[in-house]
């Protein structure tokens, strides 16, 4: 998976796409009904990638992190 943001690119790894992408649009659901922040997980055994969205008012922020160790 490819996730692209201002023209910034990061190539993510994942061996559960089905779960992780469920997640990933399921954050998309709950900021554009209003929630101010969510947390979103991609498995890639036995790493993991973690999307924390926050400030969905105005912009969404967007972290990712990398956890070589899940």
């Amino acid at each position: 998976m490819t996730w692209v943001a201002d023209d910034e690119a990061l190539e993510i790894d994942t061996s559960y796409t089905g779960h992780g992408l469920q997640s990933l649009l399921r954050a998309v659901g709950d900021l554009k009904g209003g929630s101010s922040a969510f947390v979103a997980w991609l498995s890639d055994e036995p790493c993991a990638h973690v999307f924390v969205f926050t400030g969905a008012t105005d912009y969404v922020y967007v972290q990712v992190l990398h956890l070589p160790n899940e």
